[in-house]
């Protein structure tokens, strides 16, 4: 049993170590390993697939039995006499409780929140729903491209399987994800740490391809601007003139565009496989689309690609956690092992107390509304060469306005809620994990943004980084500090379950965090937003600054709102941890 632990959790570290390699190599290689590349995708997405087909038709068939008991009694019942229907209703009832044991026997429902909570498990759903839509117009791509390389059957063979893989594992997940799998449990280990070493693998494909993407377009966007006239060594070489986009999902193209990035890490390799006498890529060696897909995918993609991070990242922490779980038994008081019924009632029964959060709610209400007029606002600004640095400044004031009474709002709810039990023996579960992993992120652009903005020469727009990105910085360490100990408190008499004190700035923080995941997407991952970064760091480093750090921090302000919610509704309860 330790042995297939281990040897399942070396085959995911083998797994991720190659989905982190394969991407950035695909950069180097000649166009006939592009296949072979290919393959490894569909490798991850195929397995996955039939892991999760093989868990339906073996480990989950209490649905199917159900139906199945339900099906033969009320037609039998219509022909049987009361006599015989009693007989074979009773025989049929204990065939349906041995097929429940034995289903029980093979997985249980473990009644513990270590993979999440049903809020977690929504933003699961709604990202993986962004995920699929990003798959479905890469693969709309294939049909109204034109070069050699496109057309291939892979192009269109990965997104659509990846779609497929997505939506089954949103289901399992949504359904499942606190199944504890109790037989054939050698087999469950390697699936589901093959599952989560392949969302880890599509995370980090999302983050290199998307990046390269942005390198591209802004490449191609200066030397639109500069007439073709930029020396080979200094800009990514495109076909003059073609006006065509650049297909987004092929990494290959990247190795006959001359990437400056891959030229300062492999000059030699580069500069005899890439460059032509001209220094111009092959028409017919690059991805180009119909403008009209193309403009689609130009527009979606930067809000897009987030969501398959995202969705992987979640994906991989609530696999991880049912890896670990698989063959633990959860603690069930004597003679409930029939208890399923009553376990499922309980699970989908939920009340809500909206007591004290009337004041909070319409507070964070205003400052959404203040938000959608200054993203509005911001790229109404930008648009226009003579208003970007009244745009610039707008936006920095503005943010730094909301962190700054999300701040105070911090503090006053850690003091109204000072007097609130506090539980030490609480494990550190999924969700503090994901906070973690998100506030490093945007650690990460912080700390990368004040760098860039103290080195480089004062003006107006340094000071403004400098302002908003130290105000951000404290506001999300407090915050985070607030929401792990938040999660940890309850109620200690009926006075603080009655008046609930507190509340009202916790659902002010949840809809507050809301607006600042709005700014996070539509505005912090725009090059217009960060001109002092991509000056000082220049746009290939900046690019991959971005797409490592911005998603996670677009993450952390929705996981914010996921662990408000929890708070919200849990802090004000009498409960044992």
């Amino acid at each position: 049993e330790s042995l297939f632990l281990i040897l399942s959790g070396l085959y995911g570290i083998i797994v991720v170590i190659l989905g982190a390699v394969i991407p950035i190599t695909e950069i180097f290689m000649a166009d006939s390993f592009d296949r072979a590349f290919g393959a490894f995708y569909v490798y991850l997405y195929v397995v996955s697939i039939l892991f999760l087909g093989y868990v339906y038709a073996y480990l989950l068939r209490r649905n199917r039995l159900k139906t199945e008991f339900l099906t033969r009694t009320l037609s039998r019942s219509l022909s049987w006499t009361r006599a015989w229907g009693r007989s074979w209703n009773k025989s049929a009832a204990d065939n349906y409780n041995k097929g429940r044991l034995r289903k029980r026997m093979i997985s249980l429902d473990v009644s513990n929140h270590h993979t999440g909570t049903f809020y977690l498990r929504l933003g699961v759903l709604g990202f993986g729903i962004g995920s699929m839509i990003h798959s479905g117009l890469n693969f709309g791509t294939y049909f109204s491209s034109s070069g050699t390389k496109c057309n291939e059957p892979l192009q269109a063979i990965k997104p659509v399987i990846h779609l497929v893989f997505t939506f089954f594992q949103l289901y399992f997940i949504f359904m499942n994800s606190k199944m504890c799998i109790h037989r054939y449990k050698k087999l469950a280990r390697f699936g589901l740490m093959h599952m989560c070493a392949t969302n880890i693998c599509v995370w980090f494909r999302a983050i290199v391809v998307e990046t390269l993407h942005v390198i591209h377009s802004q490449a191609h966007s200066a030397n639109h601007h500069s007439g073709g006239s930029m020396k080979s060594s200094e800009k990514i070489q495109l076909s003059k003139g073609t006006g065509q986009n650049i297909h987004p999902d092929t990494t290959y193209l990247v190795l006959n565009s001359s990437l400056i990035l891959g030229r300062r890490l492999h000059e030699e390799h580069m500069s005899s496989h890439n460059e032509s006498e001209t220094g111009v890529a092959d028409l017919d060696d690059i991805c180009q689309w119909s403008d009209l897909m193309g403009k689609a995918v130009e527009a979606a993609g930067p809000y897009l690609y987030p969501c398959t991070i995202e969705y992987s990242l979640m994906c991989a922490g609530i696999l991880y956690i049912m890896w670990k779980n698989v063959g633990k038994r959860p603690r069930r008081p004597r003679g409930s092992e029939l208890g399923d019924d009553e376990d499922e009632q309980r699970v989908h029964r939920m009340s809500v107390d909206c007591t004290g959060s009337s004041r909070g709610l319409f507070l964070g209400i205003l400052i959404m509304v203040g938000t959608i007029i200054s993203i509005i606002a911001f790229y109404m600004l930008i648009s226009k060469e003579e208003s970007k640095l009244s745009g610039i400044i707008l936006t920095h004031l503005s943010e730094t306005a909301i962190y700054t009474v999300t701040l105070i709002a911090t503090f006053l709810a850690a003091y109204r809620m000072k007097n609130l039990t506090f539980h030490n023996q609480h494990e550190a579960d999924l969700e503090d994990i994901l906070v973690l992993i998100s506030y490093t992120g945007l650690l990460v652009f912080i700390i990368f943004s004040l760098v860039a903005s103290m080195l480089s020469k004062p003006d107006t727009r340094s000071g403004m980084t400098i302002l908003s990105n130290i105000v951000m910085l404290i506001q999300s360490t407090v915050q985070t500090i607030f929401m792990l100990a938040g999660d940890r408190m309850s109620a200690s008499n009926e006075f603080q379950e009655r008046k609930k004190p507190g509340r009202e700035f916790i659902t002010f923080l949840l809809v507050s965090n809301f607006a600042m995941w709005a700014i996070n997407t539509f505005e912090t991952q725009t090059p217009q937003h960060n001109p002092i970064q991509v000056e000082f760091y220049g746009v290939e480093a900046w690019a991959i600054f971005t797409h490592i750090s911005v998603p996670l921090g677009i993450y952390y302000r929705f996981h914010s709102t996921v662990c408000f919610s929890n708070i919200w509704k849990n802090a004000w309860k009498k409960r044992k941890h």
